[in-house]
C-alpha cells in the first residue's frame, strides 16, 4: 500500500512474513548480516475511532523512537511534536501524534484522549503530539499516527512481534548477496 510505500522509501529490503509478522528479536539477527546498514522494526496498526459526527480511520505507524534509526529518523523529530520531547512522549504507553491537519479535521486537541478500536479491543490514545507537514509525514498522508513501537506493542498485545523490519544495504554491498544472507540468517 501507499503508506507502507512510503514509510520504507529508503529501505532497500523488506523482511516480513503477511500477516502473521516476525519476531521483533531477528532485528538484530538482520543488524548483524554484513552488509546491512541499518534494520527498523515497524508495526502497523489500522484502527476506526468515533469523533462524535461518525467514525474515522486512522493508521498506527509504530516505529522505535529511542533507536532514531536511519531509515525513519524523520518521522517524528522534535521539531514535529512542537510541546514535548521524545522521552516524553514514549513515557505514556498510549501516546500518539497525530498529523495536525487530521487533528484539525476532526476537532482534536493536545493532550485529549483518542478512543479507537483496534484489533484487541477499544483502547484510549493521550494525543502527545501534532505533527508539523514536512517531506517525511507529507508522503504518509493525513490519517497516519506514530507511536512509540514498545508502547504500541503494548498497548495493543502485539509484545515481541512487529509487521516487518525494514533493511538498509550499506553502500558497496551487494544488495542480492545481502538478501541472500538475510534470508540464510532468518530462516
Amino acid at each position: 500500500d501507499d503508506t507502507q510505500g512510503a514509510l520504507a522509501q529508503e529501505a532497500d529490503l523488506r523482511v516480513a512474513n503477511g500477516l502473521v509478522g516476525v519476531p521483533e528479536d531477528l532485528v538484530s539477527v538482520v543488524r548483524a548480516v554484513p552488509g546491512v546498514r541499518s534494520a527498523a522494526p515497524v508495526l502497523i496498526i489500522p484502527a476506526r475511532f468515533d469523533f462524535g459526527r461518525g467514525e474515522g480511520h486512522l493508521l498506527i505507524l509504530a516505529i522505535d523512537l529511542l533507536d532514531r534509526d536511519a531509515l525513519h529518523a524523520d518521522l517524528l523529530d522534535r521539531g514535529a511534536t512542537g510541546a514535548i520531547e521524545v522521552s516524553d512522549f514514549i513515557a505514556d504507553a498510549g501516546a500518539v501524534a497525530l498529523p495536525r491537519t487530521f487533528a484539525e479535521r476532526y476537532g482534536i486537541k493536545m493532550h485529549s484522549r483518542l478512543r479507537i478500536a483496534a484489533r484487541g479491543g477499544q483502547r484510549d490514545l493521550l494525543v502527545a503530539g501534532l505533527l508539523e507537514p514536512t517531506q517525511a509525514t507529507a508522503f504518509l498522508g493525513d490519517d497516519v499516527g506514530i507511536m512509540d513501537l514498545p508502547a504500541a506493542q503494548k498497548t495493543f498485545g502485539r509484545e515481541g512481534v512487529v509487521d516487518r523490519i525494514d533493511v538498509g544495504v550499506a553502500r558497496g554491498a551487494d544488495p542480492n548477496g545481502v538478501e541472500e544472507a538475510i534470508r540464510s540468517a532468518v530462516a
